[in-house]
């Protein structure tokens, strides 16, 4: 798991040094579109962790997955969620 944030903030680090650099468009969208995949694993792995964690009890009474709200530069962006929107029928 800390190798995974290690990525996303170097990936971070990558789209904003891009954005800073002018580059092509396209090249920024796939740079998103691999921040933005990195941060759904993440997302993915911390919600596998914490079912297994309620799923096999407390370990000493003590919670060992920090939650995603209290890492908020790990977050989806308000432009992650809302770059998918529902479809409303």
């Amino acid at each position: 798991m800390q190798r995974l944030c290690s990525r996303i903030a170097s990936q971070k680090m990558l789209v904003i040094s891009s954005l800073e650099n002018d580059c092509s468009k396209e090249e920024l969208n796939r740079q998103i579109a691999v921040l933005q995949d990195l941060q759904k694993k993440y997302v993915r792995l911390e919600m596998a962790l914490q079912y297994s964690f309620f799923d096999n009890g407390k370990s000493n009474g003590r919670s060992t997955v920090t939650p995603i709200q209290e890492m908020p530069s790990l977050t989806l962006s308000e432009s992650d969620v809302l770059a998918d929107p529902p479809n409303d029928r």
